[in-house]
């Protein structure tokens, strides 16, 4: 008899712990499997990347303003810009991409 209430608490505390997994991981999903902690992860690097990407674009504009007739300043300018803009077009095509690689490779 006491090894079966033993079973039951086993059984219940690990159900209790399941739940538990079920909880948000950065406000970006649940935690309850690999594919979604994947996502997560993939979400939130996306999201600061096109924080990053903006941010340099902005940065670039400011530079290409007070570079006041420079044509080395300006020119410096242009190529953060040019950079930025690459490496968001890079975060877009990888946006497009990683979710079929992961269909192919992860199921």
């Amino acid at each position: 008899m006491h090894l079966g209430l033993n079973n039951f608490i086993t059984k219940v505390s690990a159900q209790a712990a399941e739940k538990k997994l079920g909880e948000t991981f950065l406000n970006y999903g649940t935690t309850s499997n690999l594919n979604s902690v994947l996502q997560s992860t993939i979400d939130f690097i996306f999201n600061l990347a096109l924080i990053l990407s903006i941010t340099f674009i902005a940065v670039g504009a400011v530079k290409f303003m007070a570079s006041a007739g420079d044509k080395k300043a300006a020119e410096d300018a242009k190529d953060t810009i040019k950079y930025a803009f690459i490496g968001l077009l890079a975060l877009f095509l990888l946006n497009l991409l990683l979710p079929m690689f992961l269909k192919v490779f992860l199921g």
